[in-house]
């Protein structure tokens, strides 16, 4: 398979992924930075995400209730920084995974 082709295979997603965001020690030592940026901005960033999608009639069916927007908003915000707390891996957590591929098309 050539290197411009799609492939459904799980490791060629992987090296796909590793091309595309290629991570080496000068990323890894902006992860603090960008740590603290997220502590600092992303709550008042992610409230203002959901108000908008709570009045978007489209969006707000994906997320029906304050509770669900609460939830989906908390995990956004872990999920940012456990991202930037230490180095990646290949393979994301499983609920990572569970979770993209859960998201409505």
């Amino acid at each position: 398979m050539s290197a411009t082709s799609h492939s459904t295979g799980h490791g060629s997603g992987q090296a796909a992924r590793a091309n595309i965001a290629p991570l080496d020690e000068a990323n890894y030592r902006t992860f603090p930075r960008i740590l603290a940026a997220i502590r600092k901005h992303a709550p008042v960033a992610l409230k203002s995400l959901y108000r908008r999608i709570e009045s978007s009639p489209a969006l707000s069916q994906l997320l029906p209730d304050a509770e669900i927007r609460r939830r989906a908003s908390d995990a956004q915000y872990e999920h940012w920084i456990k991202m930037f707390s230490g180095r990646l891996t290949a393979t994301p957590p499983s609920a990572a995974r569970r979770s993209a591929t859960s998201m409505p098309a």
